[in-house]
């Protein structure tokens, strides 16, 4: 049985191609600035329940064509000339109404924007000693190893026995755990590995230790703020 922690940021526009950023890796100490409070939306199933980062959605909006987006951790759909809106913790419906009143100021026939989700999904950035760290979309079932092969597997040299998340709570720092990935693998019941959720940063080290993996970077509190990775 897998456990969960105890209870990282994208903006998706839509005049301009979907893009998931890259990460890189970084070090020990730079995991609490990676761990960007993300908003925390839930599954558009029912009206009375929200959207969440990582949701693809097909968004319709007069005079031009039907756009494919993965909504950002931020919860805000960046409309270039028409501004942005922020539809983070909305149902579908309420997301939809929301777009139609802010685009009502640039358009006649607002009314007719329509927003649909099409797969549910989490949003979780991979860093470290992995063969492709950036942020990616994990299912709402996936777990850590999981969410470690969706950024390409382990690369050479990683250390799978101090794998760290970090997961930000709202209103609290940011909670860093260590997994020993390598025992759930070889077999062992005395390791359990957590359901990745939104927001999640995950850092697997190189062997070296956490601290010497090279090409670290890290990131500073303009970039977290503005939700850029490097």
């Amino acid at each position: 049985m897998q456990a969960a922690l105890p209870s990282d940021a994208l903006r998706v526009g839509f005049f301009s191609s979907r893009s998931v950023s890259r990460g890189t890796s970084t070090s020990r100490r730079g995991l609490t600035f990676l761990a960007v409070l993300f908003v925390l939306l839930g599954p558009a199933v029912a009206s009375a329940q929200v959207l969440e980062p990582g949701d693809e959605l097909e968004l319709r909006i007069p005079g031009a064509k039907a756009k494919t987006v993965i909504l950002g951790a931020d919860g805000t759909l960046d409309l270039e000339s028409y501004g942005s809106v922020a539809i983070g913790g909305k149902s579908v419906e309420g997301a939809r109404d929301a777009l139609r009143k802010h685009l009502a100021q640039y358009l006649k026939n607002a009314g007719t924007v329509q927003l649909k989700l099409i797969a549910a999904g989490r949003l979780v950035l991979v860093t470290g000693k992995v063969t492709k760290p950036g942020m990616v979309k994990v299912a709402k079932t996936d777990d850590l190893w999981q969410a470690i092969n969706k950024a390409g597997g382990p690369a050479d040299g990683a250390d799978l026995t101090r794998v760290v998340v970090a997961r930000k709570l709202p209103g609290a720092e940011p909670i860093e755990t260590s997994y020993n990935v390598a025992a759930y693998l070889a077999g062992s019941r005395s390791v359990q590995l957590p359901i990745v959720q939104t927001g999640d940063t995950v850092f697997v080290p190189s062997g070296a230790g956490l601290d010497a993996s090279p090409g670290a970077v890290f990131l500073s509190d303009d970039a977290v703020s503005n939700k850029v990775f490097v």
